[in-house]
């Protein structure tokens, strides 16, 4: 994948040169496996970290190899490779999404001719790292081996209309970025357990709550620490923000504390303020995390923010506003 963000479309007309296209993520052979014209379409978006791409194919075809390793990906289907396809040797479960992780890289997949798929790929530790700091909770899926999630068709739909409209926005011109991508699977499921459902009345006192006890901290208190002050579980918490507002509270905070970051930085004397006394103050601990999600978010390291003017200040991509305002 390139080192920075870029976006193309490709049309193919025979198989053997599929495999070229997903090269940098894919070590595959396509196979036709019904006689007439091949046409195959392609058009992706990368950042140099993440690829999200749409592909489809007007033959019937087997794809078989590996993924590259270190990489973790996920593939939406339509109906018609979800109904037609086989997927490692078995038909696409109703309530099951494609997976491949580090412990799972072989790839076995008939796809249906006229079938679409939209897919994600990204760095296994940028994955982690994301989910981590996103939802609170490890992935120990990247590592069960298993090659579908359990995920509603709810969910998965949710999930089909984001890449897609991401996608349309990257060859529009926009971007996006790794923690995006983690986020639209964060949002889509939560625990992999059935909804708690709050009511409206509730979930939106428990959120502007937890803002204002965040918002009299500077945002330095964690998810857990505003739990106990609001004698609420982390759980009803979560289902809180997703209900009223669609994120994770975990993702709405730390879009927060770096926004507040940036604004900081912008504003400081280079001369006399650093990087790690602001970041340190708003509760980023580690420095070399900090600077590494700083550079996800706005496309450059918290040092040429401070090194620029505050009259130069320009609000990058990735803070998206919440679906709701907390009005």
């Amino acid at each position: 994948m390139k080192e920075q963000f870029s976006t193309g479309a490709h049309a193919v007309s025979d198989p053997a040169e599929f495999p070229d296209l997903v090269a940098p993520v894919w070590e595959v052979v396509h196979d036709q496996l019904d006689s007439g014209t091949y046409e195959g379409k392609f058009d992706f978006a990368t950042d140099g970290v993440s690829v999200c791409y749409h592909e489809q194919l007007s033959r019937r075809v087997r794809v078989r190899g590996a993924m590259a390793p270190g990489l973790v990906g996920f593939a939406m289907a339509d109906g018609i490779c979800r109904e037609q396809g086989r997927w490692w040797g078995r038909s696409h479960p109703v309530g099951g999404m494609p997976f491949m992780g580090p412990a799972n890289r072989e790839l076995d997949i008939v796809f249906p001719a006229g079938g679409h798929k939209r897919v994600v790929v990204m760095s296994a530790d940028v994955f982690r790292e994301s989910y981590s700091s996103l939802s609170g909770r490890d992935p120990r899926f990247l590592d069960s081996g298993a090659h579908f999630l359990n995920l509603s068709m709810t969910a998965q739909v949710r999930i089909w209309r984001r890449l897609k409209a991401m996608l349309e926005h990257a060859n529009k011109g926009g971007s996006f970025t790794p923690n995006e991508l983690v986020e639209i699977f964060v949002d889509a499921c939560p625990d992999n357990n059935p909804a708690l459902h709050l009511g409206p009345s509730r979930a939106k006192h428990l959120v502007h709550r937890v803002m204002e006890l965040a918002e009299e901290s500077s945002f330095t208190l964690s998810v857990a620490d505003l739990c106990v002050l609001l004698r609420a579980s982390k759980r009803t918490v979560e289902y809180a923000f997703r209900d009223y507002l669609g994120v994770s509270p975990y993702a709405l905070l730390q879009r927060h504390r770096l926004n507040k970051c940036r604004r900081q930085l912008l504003a400081a004397d280079p001369g006399t303020t650093t990087v790690h006394q602001v970041s340190n103050a708003l509760g980023f601990r580690d420095s070399g995390r900090f600077a590494a999600l700083y550079r996800q978010y706005f496309a450059e390291l918290p040092s040429a923010t401070l090194a620029r003017a505050a009259s130069d200040a320009l609000r990058l991509p990735g803070f998206s506003a919440p679906r709701r305002k907390l009005g």
